[in-house]
């Protein structure tokens, strides 16, 4: 984590006890962070500004007004699909999430990262995110929440989270209502985007792992038809 954020994530929450801010005030930070397209630094400066406020309610790119632990918000056919798993595939998704923890605490000062029960990357939260950037490029998507070309790279870079979730996951889940879900978005995002063979996006949304081009996933290749971020 380079200084500057580590320096922010530990001084914000003692600063904001000594001078409460405002609610909108945080909001902006949130969104100011969400250009940042270290996607990983950005989120756990996010946990650091939930957990600061004791769980209120912010103005973020994740939508305003909404309480951040409902990962399923604008994610209403991953909700349900949870919600049916069985508890052979939830205990599994519950050990990705234990090692997913681990790493965002190693990224952290120790007194924030004991606060952190719960990974910010969860399973749950890279399937729900990938339906909603979906949705974001289909007919009727009617949030007006902050969603700058930045997060379009971070949700790419989380479909990429995706693959190495299901490699983890008991045999033949790919089979089970997972990867039928997942088989479904990913049918979904072909259909609201066109081949980009000259990679015009490139210059903004990029992996954040150096791979062989021949080795990145087709939404890498693909462009929106409908630009979620011009909106």
């Amino acid at each position: 984590m380079t200084p500057a954020w580590g320096e922010f994530i530990e001084k914000f929450p003692s600063a904001l006890s000594r001078r409460p801010a405002e609610l909108h005030t945080l909001g902006r930070i949130e969104q100011l962070i969400a250009w940042d397209h270290d996607t990983d630094e950005r989120a756990l400066v996010s946990q650091t500004l939930s957990a600061a406020l004791g769980g209120s309610t912010l103005a973020t790119r994740r939508g305003p007004g909404r309480q951040t632990h409902d990962v399923f918000w604008a994610a209403p056919e991953s909700r349900t699909v949870w919600n049916a798993l069985p508890p052979s595939v939830l205990e599994a998704i519950g050990r990705c999430d234990t090692d997913r923890l681990g790493v965002e605490r190693s990224r952290v000062a120790p007194h924030v990262g004991e606060k952190m029960t719960v990974p910010v990357y969860s399973v749950a939260d890279r399937f729900a995110s990938w339906e909603r950037v979906v949705r974001r490029m289909e007919p009727g998507w009617g949030s007006d929440d902050f969603y700058p070309i930045s997060a379009y790279g971070n949700d790419l870079d989380s479909r990429d989270a995706l693959d190495r979730v299901m490699r983890a996951l008991p045999d033949k889940a790919d089979e089970g209502p997972l990867g039928q879900l997942l088989a479904r978005l990913d049918a979904r995002f072909r259909a609201a985007t066109l081949p980009d063979p000259e990679r015009s996006l490139r210059p903004w949304v990029r992996p954040t792992t150096q791979r062989p081009e021949d080795e990145l996933g087709e939404w890498w290749r693909r462009r929106p038809l409908r630009m979620p971020w011009a909106d």
